[in-house]
């Protein structure tokens, strides 16, 4: 490729870069694979609409970083809150607490 200045004519050729494996600036545990997700794509991947996101993170404390104005989330960190949220439910069936739609069945089969 060529690229004519008023100094005169300079050539060049794009640099390759190689794709061999996944590029880190740090040491640890987080690769390419283990990225931050959008709203849009961890509401994609838990199978909820965005809006239950944003009212998961300022009512259920869901684990959530703000990059600005945007909100990103670590898979791994998202996967643990969901586990940890399912074990808490189980173990208010489990001392006998009842949900409310429990709770109505209850009661109109008394009345």
């Amino acid at each position: 490729m060529t690229l004519s200045n008023r100094i005169g004519l300079v050539r060049f050729s794009p640099a390759k870069v190689e794709t061999s494996g996944p590029v880190s600036n740090s040491p640890g545990p987080h690769t390419l694979g283990d990225r931050w997700l959008s709203v849009d794509e961890i509401a994609e991947y838990l199978g909820v609409k965005r809006d239950t996101v944003y009212k998961w993170i300022g009512r259920a404390s869901m684990p959530a970083h703000k990059v600005g104005r945007l909100w990103k989330f670590r898979k791994h960190e998202v996967d643990e809150w969901v586990c940890s949220k399912g074990d808490q439910s189980k173990r208010r069936e489990n001392h006998g607490h009842v949900s409310q739609r429990q709770g109505k069945k209850a009661r109109s089969k008394r009345d």
